[in-house]
């Protein structure tokens, strides 16, 4: 489908240039996390954060983690 693959496309260049954060692209394309991680595989858009990125990411994932 051709209005699919052009969603998943700008997507993914929008998540390149940081237009959107990977919680965004996935409910801009309606998916799961992991199916987001195969979109930006299958377009070569793969994530790629910087040390500081990463760590914000584990923060916040122990914070919900303390949460529950």
């Amino acid at each position: 489908d051709l209005n699919a693959y052009a969603r998943e496309a700008l997507a993914v260049q929008m998540y390149r240039d940081r237009k959107l954060t990977h919680g965004q692209l996935q409910a801009f394309l309606g998916v799961k996390s992991y199916e987001a991680d195969t979109l930006l595989k299958k377009h070569g858009g793969v994530d790629e954060l910087t040390s500081d990125e990463l760590a914000a990411q584990v923060q916040a994932s122990q914070n919900v983690r303390r949460k529950h």
